[in-house]
C-alpha cells in the first residue's frame, strides 16, 4: 500500500512546463547558432592565411635553391624540399579541410597562390609575401 501512495505523489512535468522548456532551449540556440558560423568563418580564413604563409615560405626556399619560384608539384618533387613540404599540397588543386588552392601554374620570377573558402572569398599572396584579400 505505501509503495502505491508514494507512487500517488510522484508527479510528472505539464505540458505547458514542457514546452516553457523548449522554449528556453530554442532560444539559446537562436542566439549561439550565429555565434558558431562566425567562429567557423574564422577558423577557415586563419588556415587560409596560414596556409599561405606556409606555402609562400615554401616558393622563397624554392627560390633560394633554383633561382626562380616553381610550382607547388615542382616543390613537392624536390629532393631537398619534398620531406619537408606538406603533401596535402602536392596535388594539381589541392583541397585543405574544405578550402581551395591554385597556382602557381609555371616556374618564373613571380608566383601567385589563391585560397578559396567555401563561401568563395579569396586570399592570395605573391611574392612579396603579403597577403590579400579578393583578387
Amino acid at each position: 500500500m505505501r509503495v502505491a501512495a508514494a507512487f500517488k505523489k510522484l508527479r510528472g512535468m505539464t505540458l505547458l512546463e514542457l514546452l516553457i522548456v523548449l522554449a528556453a532551449v530554442a532560444a539559446i540556440i537562436f542566439v549561439a547558432l550565429p555565434t558558431l558560423r562566425r567562429s567557423e568563418e574564422e577558423a577557415a580564413a586563419d588556415l587560409a592565411k596560414d596556409s599561405l604563409r606556409y606555402l609562400y615560405g615554401m616558393e622563397q626556399r624554392y627560390n633560394a635553391r633554383h633561382g626562380e619560384y616553381g610550382t607547388l608539384l615542382e616543390i613537392a618533387k624536390d629532393p631537398s624540399l619534398g620531406k619537408d613540404f606538406d603533401k596535402r599540397f602536392a596535388v594539381e588543386k589541392p583541397l585543405v579541410n574544405g578550402v581551395s588552392f591554385t597556382g602557381p601554374v609555371s616556374k618564373g620570377s613571380t608566383f601567385v597562390i589563391t585560397a578559396t573558402l567555401a563561401d568563395g572569398t579569396k586570399y592570395r599572396i605573391d611574392q612579396t609575401g603579403e597577403i590579400k584579400t579578393g583578387l
